[in-house]
Protein backbone atom coordinates (compact mmCIF):
# COMPACT_ATOMS: atom_id res chain seq x y z
CA UNK A 1 0.00 0.00 0.00
CA UNK A 2 2.52 2.43 0.83
CA UNK A 3 3.99 2.87 -2.91
CA UNK A 4 0.15 4.12 -3.69
CA UNK A 5 -0.98 5.93 -0.90
CA UNK A 6 0.49 9.00 0.40
CA UNK A 7 -0.45 11.95 2.31
CA UNK A 8 -0.47 15.45 0.51
CA UNK A 9 -0.31 18.16 3.06
CA UNK A 10 -3.38 20.72 3.04
CA UNK A 11 -2.04 24.37 2.83
CA UNK A 12 -3.38 26.13 4.05
CA UNK A 13 -5.10 23.32 6.61
CA UNK A 14 -8.70 23.46 6.53
CA UNK A 15 -10.72 24.13 10.01
CA UNK A 16 -13.71 21.70 9.73
CA UNK A 17 -16.73 21.74 12.87
CA UNK A 18 -17.96 18.59 13.75
CA UNK A 19 -21.29 17.31 15.37
CA UNK A 20 -20.53 15.87 18.53
CA UNK A 21 -21.12 11.96 17.21
CA UNK A 22 -19.08 12.34 14.22
CA UNK A 23 -15.79 14.13 17.14
CA UNK A 24 -16.43 10.95 18.77
CA UNK A 25 -15.96 8.59 15.88
CA UNK A 26 -12.89 10.68 15.31
CA UNK A 27 -11.55 10.19 18.33
CA UNK A 28 -12.49 6.30 18.77
CA UNK A 29 -11.19 6.24 14.74
CA UNK A 30 -7.62 8.28 15.42
CA UNK A 31 -5.29 5.52 14.46
CA UNK A 32 -7.57 4.18 11.45
CA UNK A 33 -7.72 7.24 10.22
CA UNK A 34 -4.25 8.25 10.43
CA UNK A 35 -3.65 5.15 8.46
CA UNK A 36 -5.25 5.99 5.32
CA UNK A 37 -2.99 9.12 5.81
CA UNK A 38 -5.50 11.70 7.03
CA UNK A 39 -3.78 14.56 9.57
CA UNK A 40 -5.82 16.67 11.55
CA UNK A 41 -5.24 17.97 14.75
CA UNK A 42 -7.90 18.75 17.43
CA UNK A 43 -8.56 22.53 18.10
CA UNK A 44 -11.60 21.87 20.79
CA UNK A 45 -14.34 19.68 21.49
CA UNK A 46 -15.78 20.25 18.10
CA UNK A 47 -13.63 21.62 15.60
CA UNK A 48 -10.78 19.57 14.05
CA UNK A 49 -7.51 21.27 12.02
CA UNK A 50 -7.41 19.32 8.80
CA UNK A 51 -3.66 19.27 7.98
CA UNK A 52 -3.28 16.50 5.56
CA UNK A 53 -5.48 14.09 2.68
CA UNK A 54 -4.52 11.04 1.60
CA UNK A 55 -3.03 10.70 -2.28
CA UNK A 56 -4.08 7.36 -3.91
CA UNK A 57 -2.17 7.01 -7.03
CA UNK A 58 -1.97 10.34 -7.68
CA UNK A 59 -4.94 11.20 -6.94
CA UNK A 60 -6.15 13.76 -3.80
CA UNK A 61 -8.96 12.89 -1.52
CA UNK A 62 -10.95 16.25 -0.59
CA UNK A 63 -12.28 17.56 2.50
CA UNK A 64 -15.92 16.19 1.55
CA UNK A 65 -13.79 12.63 0.99
CA UNK A 66 -12.60 12.97 5.00
CA UNK A 67 -16.32 13.67 5.85
CA UNK A 68 -17.47 10.94 4.39
CA UNK A 69 -14.89 8.73 6.08
CA UNK A 70 -16.08 9.89 9.42
CA UNK A 71 -19.71 9.22 8.10
CA UNK A 72 -18.96 5.65 7.20
CA UNK A 73 -16.70 4.76 10.13
CA UNK A 74 -19.43 6.16 12.23
CA UNK A 75 -21.62 3.56 11.38
CA UNK A 76 -18.84 1.28 11.46
CA UNK A 77 -18.66 -1.67 14.01
CA UNK A 78 -15.55 -3.85 13.71
CA UNK A 79 -12.69 -4.63 12.08
CA UNK A 80 -10.48 -2.29 8.58
CA UNK A 81 -12.73 -0.37 6.53
CA UNK A 82 -11.25 2.07 3.69
CA UNK A 83 -12.54 5.23 2.42
CA UNK A 84 -14.68 5.60 -0.62
CA UNK A 85 -12.42 7.58 -2.22
CA UNK A 86 -9.64 5.21 -1.89
CA UNK A 87 -12.08 2.27 -3.00
CA UNK A 88 -12.98 4.33 -5.85
CA UNK A 89 -9.49 5.51 -6.89
CA UNK A 90 -8.45 1.50 -7.01
CA UNK A 91 -11.60 0.45 -8.81
CA UNK A 92 -11.14 3.01 -11.53
CA UNK A 93 -7.54 2.13 -12.12
CA UNK A 94 -7.95 -1.74 -11.90
CA UNK A 95 -10.43 -1.64 -14.58
CA UNK A 96 -8.71 1.15 -16.38
CA UNK A 97 -5.27 -0.98 -16.72
CA UNK A 98 -6.91 -4.29 -16.98
CA UNK A 99 -6.39 -6.79 -19.67
CA UNK A 100 -8.90 -6.47 -22.42
CA UNK A 101 -10.30 -8.90 -25.39
CA UNK A 102 -7.98 -8.94 -28.04
CA UNK A 103 -4.25 -8.43 -26.06
CA UNK A 104 -1.89 -10.50 -26.69
CA UNK A 105 -0.37 -12.23 -23.84
CA UNK A 106 2.66 -14.90 -23.39
CA UNK A 107 2.44 -18.08 -22.24
CA UNK A 108 4.49 -17.36 -19.18
CA UNK A 109 2.15 -14.21 -18.53
CA UNK A 110 -1.10 -16.30 -18.90
CA UNK A 111 0.99 -18.64 -16.12
CA UNK A 112 1.24 -15.78 -13.47
CA UNK A 113 -2.05 -14.57 -14.40
CA UNK A 114 -4.11 -17.79 -13.85
CA UNK A 115 -1.86 -18.17 -10.44
CA UNK A 116 -2.52 -15.05 -8.98
CA UNK A 117 -6.79 -15.54 -10.22
CA UNK A 118 -6.39 -18.67 -7.54
CA UNK A 119 -5.44 -16.85 -5.16
CA UNK A 120 -8.22 -14.00 -5.48
CA UNK A 121 -11.15 -14.23 -3.19
CA UNK A 122 -13.33 -12.64 -6.06
CA UNK A 123 -11.51 -13.62 -9.78
CA UNK A 124 -14.62 -13.45 -11.37
CA UNK A 125 -15.60 -9.57 -10.77
CA UNK A 126 -13.88 -6.59 -11.84
CA UNK A 127 -13.30 -4.30 -8.61
CA UNK A 128 -16.59 -2.32 -9.55
CA UNK A 129 -18.73 -5.46 -8.94
CA UNK A 130 -19.53 -6.49 -12.36
CA UNK A 131 -18.73 -10.33 -13.94
CA UNK A 132 -15.95 -10.53 -15.90
CA UNK A 133 -16.23 -13.64 -17.04
CA UNK A 134 -18.45 -15.07 -19.46
CA UNK A 135 -18.64 -19.13 -19.89
CA UNK A 136 -18.51 -20.03 -23.68
CA UNK A 137 -19.57 -23.42 -22.68
CA UNK A 138 -21.67 -25.81 -19.82
CA UNK A 139 -20.32 -28.97 -19.36
CA UNK A 140 -23.59 -30.34 -17.79
CA UNK A 141 -24.59 -29.61 -21.86
CA UNK A 142 -25.63 -32.05 -24.14
CA UNK A 143 -22.58 -32.21 -26.26
CA UNK A 144 -24.82 -31.69 -29.66
CA UNK A 145 -26.22 -28.77 -28.18
CA UNK A 146 -22.96 -27.19 -27.20
CA UNK A 147 -20.87 -27.87 -30.52
CA UNK A 148 -23.77 -25.76 -32.41
CA UNK A 149 -22.98 -23.03 -30.48
CA UNK A 150 -19.41 -23.11 -30.31
CA UNK A 151 -20.34 -23.76 -34.17
CA UNK A 152 -22.44 -20.67 -34.90
CA UNK A 153 -19.70 -18.95 -32.17
CA UNK A 154 -16.73 -19.51 -34.18
CA UNK A 155 -18.55 -19.03 -37.85
CA UNK A 156 -19.37 -15.09 -36.23
CA UNK A 157 -15.93 -15.06 -34.77
CA UNK A 158 -14.42 -15.30 -38.63
CA UNK A 159 -16.79 -12.98 -39.92
CA UNK A 160 -15.89 -10.59 -37.82
CA UNK A 161 -11.76 -11.20 -38.33
CA UNK A 162 -12.04 -11.31 -42.06
CA UNK A 163 -14.11 -7.88 -41.81
CA UNK A 164 -17.39 -8.65 -42.57
CA UNK A 165 -18.67 -6.89 -40.01
CA UNK A 166 -21.74 -6.31 -41.20
CA UNK A 167 -22.90 -9.77 -41.52
CA UNK A 168 -21.66 -10.29 -38.75
CA UNK A 169 -24.06 -10.55 -35.20
CA UNK A 170 -22.66 -10.63 -31.83
CA UNK A 171 -20.33 -13.88 -30.70
CA UNK A 172 -23.25 -15.01 -28.85
CA UNK A 173 -26.90 -14.20 -28.63
CA UNK A 174 -28.66 -13.77 -25.34
CA UNK A 175 -29.99 -16.47 -26.42
CA UNK A 176 -27.12 -18.63 -26.20
CA UNK A 177 -25.90 -17.09 -23.20
CA UNK A 178 -29.22 -17.66 -21.27
CA UNK A 179 -29.32 -21.64 -22.70
CA UNK A 180 -25.45 -21.62 -21.64
CA UNK A 181 -25.97 -20.68 -18.38
CA UNK A 182 -29.09 -21.64 -17.23
CA UNK A 183 -30.45 -18.30 -16.46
Amino acid sequence: VSDILARSKLTPPKRISLTQKDMATVKHHWSLIQKWKFTFEESDDKTLLLTGLASVCGRVASVNDFMEFVKELGHFTGGETKPAFVKNVLASNACRYAIMFGDSLTHETCVELISSLSKCEFCFICAHGRPSVIPLIDMNKDVKQSSTIEARAHKDDTKVRDGNLDSAPNVLSDADLMEMTHL
